[in-house]
Parts: C-alpha cells; sequence; structure tokens
C-alpha cells in the first residue's frame, strides 16, 4: 500500500503540472496569444509604463505580479531546502531507485510548475482565482512532503525521520556485517559470549582474533580512512564505506553528487526566475 501511495504521488507530480501547462498553451484566449504579440513585437514601450487602462485591469495586473513573486519565493525557499537535504543525503545508505526518482520529480515538478505559473495567471480574470491557482500548484510540488497531507499514511514529522535517519546511521556504524565476528567461540558461559573491544583507531576487533586473517571487523558503516593501517587516524577524509553481506561502496554515491549539483543549478535557475518572471508577465498581461 506504501508503495502504491508514493507512485500515486509520483504520477501526480509528474502529470498534474504538466496536463496544467498543457491546457493553458492550447487556450487561444490564455498565456499563448500574450507570448506570440510579445514574439511578434506587438509589445510597445507604452505596455512598460502602464499596468492597463480600467482599474480592474491594474488591480489584475498588480494582485498577478505580487503573488507571483511570493509564490516564487516560497518554490526558491523549497529548492534551498531541498539542496540542503540532498548534501545530508550524501553519506546515507539509501536507496538508489527511489532517492533518483524523488529527487528528478522533485525538480521536474518545480520547473514546470514555474512555467505554469504566469500561463495559469493569465487565464483568470480576478484576483481571487488567481490566489487560489497558486494555492492549487504550491499544494501539487509540496505533495511528497512528510509534513503534507499525501504522507500522513507513515506517520512522522520531519523532526522525527531526521532523528530517525541520524540514529539509523549510528547504529549502522556500530553494528557488525558478520555476528559471528564479536562471537567468542571460547566462551564457557553465556556471559563471556559477547566481545566487543577496540583498538586506538577506534576499530571493532575480532572477538577470536585467530580464526581471522584481519584484526579488527568490518562494520555496516565505516570511514574509508579506517579501512587502511597506512592511512594516518586523523586524515580529513570525510568518505565512508558501506557494506552488507552481499555489497560493499563508497559514499557517496556518484548519483548523489549529481543531484547536489543539479539542486545547486536550480537554485541559480530560480534566483533569475524571481527577478525576470513578475516583471516580464506584468508587461504582458495587459495591453494599453
Amino acid at each position: 500500500m506504501y508503495r502504491a501511495i508514493a507512485w500515486m504521488i509520483f504520477v501526480t507530480q509528474v502529470l498534474v503540472p504538466y496536463l496544467i501547462v498543457v491546457d493553458e498553451w492550447l487556450e487561444s484566449s490564455g498565456g499563448t496569444q500574450r507570448l506570440k504579440n510579445w514574439w511578434q513585437g506587438s509589445i510597445n514601450m507604452k505596455d512598460f509604463l502602464c499596468l492597463g487602462n480600467s482599474t480592474k485591469e491594474k488591480l489584475h495586473t498588480i494582485m498577478g505580479g505580487i503573488l507571483l513573486e511570493l509564490t516564487l519565493l516560497i518554490i526558491h525557499s523549497y529548492v534551498n531546502e531541498q539542496h540542503s537535504c540532498a548534501c545530508k543525503l550524501l553519506l546515507l545508505p539509501t536507496s538508489r531507485f527511489w532517492l533518483v526518482m524523488d529527487q528528478l520529480s522533485n525538480m521536474y515538478c518545480v520547473i514546470i510548475t514555474t512555467v505554469a505559473l504566469p500561463l495559469r495567471f493569465w487565464g483568470e480574470d480576478n484576483s481571487t482565482a488567481i490566489a487560489m491557482d497558486s494555492l492549487t500548484l504550491l499544494f501539487v510540488f509540496m505533495l511528497d512532503d512528510l509534513s503534507g497531507f499525501a504522507a500522513t499514511y507513515l506517520g512522522k514529522t520531519e523532526e522525527s525521520f531526521s532523528r530517525a535517519a541520524a540514529w539509523q546511521k549510528a547504529m549502522l556504524s556500530q553494528c557488525p556485517v558478520k555476528i559471528a565476528d564479536i562471537i567468542n567461540s571460547g566462551a564457557a558461559h553465556e556471559d563471556q559470549l559477547w566481545r566487543c573491544e577496540f583498538d586506538s583507531r577506534g576499530r571493532l576487533l575480532h572477538a577470536t582474533p585467530g580464526n581471522s586473517s584481519e584484526q579488527f571487523v568490518h562494520r555496516r558503516l565505516m570511514r574509508v580512512a579506517q579501512l587502511s593501517e597506512d592511512t594516518p587516524l586523523l586524515k580529513d577524509d570525510p568518505r565512508l564505506c558501506y557494506s552488507t553481506s552481499r555489497l560493499q561502496e563508497v559514499l557517496p554515491r556518484w548519483e548523489n553528487i549529481l543531484m547536489v549539483h543539479a539542486w545547486h543549478v536550480l537554485d541559480f535557475f530560480m534566483v533569475a526566475v524571481q527577478i525576470i518572471v513578475p516583471i516580464w508577465w506584468m508587461i504582458l498581461d495587459k495591453p494599453c
């Protein structure tokens, strides 16, 4: 059921903004005609200096410009938050498939929503409808947030999820890949069964060193610097080695690094959009 809801959210975030853009683009009286007029050079210099002919047109232009700027500011803040979260995910062992799908769908939704906003605002004749449109589009791209209504089935808040992820990482850093490595085979009593000792580098030692070619136990999550005897203890290497009984990989993965850079580029894109789009929209909104 959880996977079905996740797929439903993914499909909604991908399709709904796209369908809004297509619907507005095919509407002859909407933003398409205004863009054609601008492209054909029929926008005069006086359109840069006025907001409309009637009071209603002026109020529509002012309200649309304010709400467009405010909505883009909220989207930009969301992009900054996602960039911060992507940086935190660099050293967390996560599912590659769900991570990439989530990040790409969020980026796609942000970009298409940014395109849909001015087109949708052009299709409304009053300020109330513009305000409702901005709330609707914000609802769609925030649909997968833990604080959103669609994710209440998880029973987690953003704070509780962050706390759980921190505990998970801490426990993996102390859990051996093979439990047998910390079992004392020569134990005569149950109190002697477990043997957990560490060397000066903070590595967990084998319970029976003579039965293994290595002196220390491989844990689920270890610093790469701890895997080699030749690496200095204080070497500034943030990389982690994540190991299970079937795989061993170094964190951060290449796709995590790519996502961080992609969010960084999207951040610069939103800065430009916040400055250009509201002014450009107000100029094209109501010809004088």
